[in-house]
């Protein structure tokens, strides 16, 4: 699977970041734009990499410090026909299911794990579902527990904190009103 990078950088770090992309293994075609970004001024570069490259990609970015001056942003096109590609997925080490990108999955976590209304909703609903379940000696009732929960998000969100060793979840806040 191919991982496309559209990256925004100054111009003052685009031979770097170019440098950078094209010698990643993994990478199947690098674009460079060259004044096409206007905030921040300077360059946009498109890239095409594996997805199990792509993460190593990412941290080097990091380094480079392109989304403190710039950024980066992430998709996963639908459908890329390229020998390139073919050729840069069987150089990449490992396999692209196997891949994960942890800027992505931090984010979604984090997402996943605020507290909202609806979460709420749900964790009332599951909660009344698992009472019934009980009282009732009614194993169906426990599974529809289980699947209406939304515990799952806080969960994910509290064993990336644990892998990455971060305490605090940056996407986490409560809705106004919700608690005094």
């Amino acid at each position: 699977m191919i991982v496309q990078l559209r990256l925004c950088v100054p111009a003052e770090l685009s031979k770097a970041v170019l440098q950078c992309c094209s010698d990643q293994t993994g990478t199947a075609e690098v674009a460079l734009h060259k004044g096409d970004s206007v905030v921040p001024r300077g360059d946009v570069l498109t890239v095409q990499i594996a997805r199990e490259s792509a993460e190593e990609l990412i941290g080097k970015l990091h380094r480079l410090k392109v989304p403190g001056r710039g950024s980066i942003a992430i998709s996963s096109p639908d459908l890329v026909l390229s020998d390139r590609a073919d050729q840069a997925e069987a150089l990449a080490p490992g396999e692209s299911a196997d891949s994960v990108i942890w800027d992505e999955f931090s984010r979604q976590t984090g997402e996943d794990s605020k507290l909202t209304w609806s979460y709420l909703a749900f964790l009332v609903i599951a909660t009344q579902l698992a009472a019934i379940s009980i009282v009732t000696d009614s194993t169906i009732a426990i599974v529809g527990a289980m699947v209406v929960g939304p515990e799952f998000g806080p969960l994910a969100a509290l064993a990336v904190g644990l892998v990455e060793r971060k305490w605090r979840l940056p996407h986490w806040r409560v809705p106004p009103g919700c608690c005094p």
